[in-house]
């Protein structure tokens, strides 16, 4: 099968995965490709041969899956796009397109047991995350000192305003 760049008429692969709002899809992963000289047209191909690992990274989003709430739907539909045109050094056959449908399960996310994060009905993790909060206070703090104060500030104000509404 081909990869990246080709002439004109023939088709590279590529996978292309669509499923529900807040499912984000990263461009294909690939190795790299080797050389594969087409004999009949004196050229050199882009190609893949036997068995290739392509990979089309995705991840949830708040949409889907979120740290403040349970998940909505335990299993969402996917369709996953498959393109490509596969070759011997002599003839080529014509480009394909195949579809599959994949049912794929959703898991909570584990958020940092810290009080920050927790009490909002997802999976606490039962790692430690305060040396981790840490180090981040400290890069966010000495790039722009009066940043942890105004934190500070605000989380207080969410929380007055949150006694204020129950």
């Amino acid at each position: 099968i081909y990869g990246e760049p080709l002439p004109q008429g023939l088709t590279a692969t590529v996978i292309s995965v669509a499923g529900p709002e807040g499912l984000v899809t990263l461009p294909m992963q690939a190795p790299p490709t080797e050389p594969l000289r087409l004999q009949a047209m004196n050229i050199y191909l882009n190609v893949w041969s036997g068995t290739v690992n392509l990979v089309t990274p995705l991840y949830p989003v708040g949409e889907l899956v979120s740290e403040c709430r349970p998940i909505d739907e335990r299993e969402v539909e996917l369709s996953v796009q498959v393109t490509f045109q596969a070759c011997t050094d002599e003839t080529c056959l014509l480009p394909q397109t195949r579809t599959l449908t994949l049912r794929v399960t959703l898991d909570e996310v584990d958020v940092p047991n810290l009080p920050i994060h927790t009490g909002h009905g997802q999976h606490e993790g039962n790692y430690d995350s305060t040396p981790a909060m840490k180090r981040l206070i400290w890069r966010k703090t000495r790039k722009n000192p009066l940043r942890l104060l105004q934190f500070i500030w605000n989380r207080k104000r969410m929380e007055r305003r949150s006694k204020r509404e129950s």
